[in-house]
């Protein structure tokens, strides 16, 4: 297993470091250089959550969905 060497500097705060070597990784790293494990790069849980509101946000824009509301409304009068 290969470790830092002395002449590397220390991670800066809010630097990845790999999770075998504690080397620190370049912001789109996903193999660390000194002991090639795989380290990738976590996605934040609200990621998908943003993709789909903007998807909604779009398509409230884009589509008109005054026939699919009149459908719904007379469905309802049943």
């Amino acid at each position: 297993m290969a470790e830092p060497s002395d002449e590397d500097p220390p991670p800066q705060p809010g630097q990845r470091l790999c999770r075998r070597c504690r080397a620190p990784l370049d912001l789109d790293d996903d193999v660390c250089r000194a002991c090639g494990e795989r380290n990738p790069v976590p996605m934040p849980w609200w990621g998908p959550l943003a993709g789909a509101a903007m998807l909604a946000l779009i398509a409230y824009f884009l589509v008109d969905f005054t026939p699919l509301i009149d459908m719904i409304n007379r469905w309802l009068k049943w």
